[in-house]
């Protein structure tokens, strides 16, 4: 399905561009902006080599366990006395313990098996944490850019609201002119109201120049974001939506400490960090390797009329005293360490305050919204009562321009009300965590459980919130899920804020995270 509808996209698009500029807008909803981004977008690309590059370095360090074979080879032409007096010994004598020979060729076969190597089990687990922190890292650019291009199709569509707005008040400022011209004609009404009125007809004149001129910039935009080339016009089919957010704060910041992928990542960086304090630790222990030779050395190629000889046998290295030089290399261990540590607490605080302040946000809008779609109602029931009676000469054309005003004011803040809610989703379902491809709490959890990181990526897979969720959120497990989900979000209490609704502290991104990198 999603197939079909990439190639009826790309189908559009390339129709779009080929027929002339009137006819050369492309339809995009917001799904199909958020794919055409996680397809085209660099930082995406930038995200998958980085975890190729962490695959490469796991393979790099477990391949340094396996066998190794060598092999040397030199090749040289010999003289001088002591091979002259050889060849003529030989040549003279017979003398078959000393061959005549003016070449060498030198051939050394060795095969070498790792046999115990601390240091180097401990950067394979250092790889393997690089690893999981860099999957989580791809899935958390995945989420950034779906935010962002979420809040870039959400700025097209407020500044097109607000050019219905201003283009409103100029169609009823037009009408409202030609009528008090014709009374100006008649001598019934005062110049001043006809020159205020076309004043008032200028100002939103000027406010359409502007919203205009803010569409064009906020199309730009999102066309970069989504990789559209220069010139592609575009034609949002998506529109705001205003649908009650279930669940609580409380709910939000324990989804959070399981869900964010940076939270997840900075854990596993914690885990690579101690990992890599731990090989820097082992540098200098013993190393053992099996080892078995093979060595030719004659006259030509791979002759051994000089010398021939083998050996099997075990290899043992030790570093017993280096001046100090890998203590300076462990002491710089533990500093990352420190340092991963901190930016670990660092992210778990954030999340809270991001989630947090997203809710209580949203909450606001949503106050909001109901409070300006009243505004509304109301201010065009006062425009029409001025409208009346300026028209029979019982009130002012102030107070005509004030109403229209306050009408025009009214739509504004509903619109930006619209827009605030929407985005406020947005941005909390971005401090939330809630996944694009890759769900961060499965994916720990399956990591936990002994798998690889490409099975733990095929278990963690979801595509079902995608680009919005449409389902209840998905909690890791029943127990971590808050008992109590609220019916209709309300403002967060004192309580809410500091963790949950009944007052006792919520699970949060910071206590979950310094689990995981215990």
């Amino acid at each position: 399905m999603r197939n079909r509808q990439k190639f009826a996209l790309a189908l559009g698009i390339a129709w779009g561009l080929a027929c002339s500029p009137a006819l050369a807008a492309v339809p995009l909803t917001l799904a199909d902006s958020v794919e055409m981004a996680l397809e085209r977008n660099e930082a995406i690309s930038i995200g998958k080599n980085d975890v190729s590059k962490a695959q490469w370095t796991l393979k790099y360090y477990r391949r340094g366990k396996a066998p190794k074979i060598t092999w040397a080879s030199s090749a040289s032409r010999i003289g001088g006395r002591d091979y002259e007096t050889n060849n003529l010994r030989h040549n003279l004598l017979g003398d078959a313990a000393n061959a005549a020979y003016n070449n060498r060729f030198i051939n050394d076969f060795r095969l070498q098996i790792p046999l115990y190597n601390l240091n180097m089990d401990r950067q394979i687990k250092s790889s393997r944490y690089g690893l999981n922190a860099a999957d989580l890292t791809l899935e958390n650019t995945k989420q950034t850019l779906r935010f962002q291009v979420i809040k870039g199709y959400y700025d097209v569509l407020m500044r097109q609201n607000q050019i219905n707005v201003a283009q409103s008040a100029i169609d009823m400022s037009s009408e409202r002119l030609r009528m008090i011209k014709d009374q100006y004609d008649e001598g019934t009404v005062a110049k001043s109201d006809l020159l205020t009125m076309e004043v008032e007809l200028g100002d939103y004149k000027q406010q359409l120049n502007t919203a205009v001129d803010n569409k064009k910039s906020a199309t730009e935009t999102l066309k970069n974001l989504i990789g559209l080339p220069e010139g592609t016009q575009i034609e949002t089919k998506d529109d705001f939506f205003y649908e009650p957010f279930d669940p609580s704060l409380e709910e939000c910041l324990t989804y959070a400490a399981e869900h964010r992928p940076d939270l997840a990542s900075a854990a596993y960086n914690v885990q690579k960090a101690k990992a890599d304090l731990a090989a820097a630790k082992a540098t200098n222990d013993p190393t053992l390797s099996g080892t078995a030779t093979q060595y030719y050395d004659g006259n030509g190629g791979f002759q051994q009329n000089h010398s021939e000889n083998w050996s099997i046998g075990l290899n043992l290295n030790w570093t017993l005293f280096d001046s100090s030089q890998n203590s300076a290399r462990v002491h710089g261990a533990e500093a990352d360490l420190k340092s991963a540590e901190a930016r670990l607490s660092q992210i778990g605080r954030q999340v809270n305050l991001e989630v947090d302040n997203a809710y209580s946000q949203m909450i606001t809008a949503q106050e909001n919204l109901k409070i300006t779609k009243l505004s509304v109602e109301q201010a065009e029931e006062n425009n029409s009562i001025a409208q009346i009676r300026y028209e029979e000469g019982v009130d002012t054309i102030i107070n005509l321009t004030n109403a229209q005003e306050k009408l025009t004011r009214a739509r504004t803040n509903y619109y930006n009300a619209l827009y605030s809610y929407n985005l406020g989703m947005a941005t909390l379902l971005k401090a939330m965590g809630v996944p694009v491809n890759l769900d961060a709490a499965k994916y720990v959890n399956a990591v936990k459980a002994g798998k690889s990181s490409p099975e733990a990526v095929q278990i963690a897979n979801t595509t079902e919130y995608y680009p919005l969720p449409k389902e209840p959120l998905e909690y890791a497990s029943e127990a971590s899920k808050p008992a109590q989900t609220a019916a209709e979000p309300t403002q967060p209490t004192a309580a809410a804020k500091a963790g949950t609704t009944d007052g006792t502290k919520a699970e949060t991104g910071a206590t979950v995270a310094a689990e995981m990198a215990n």
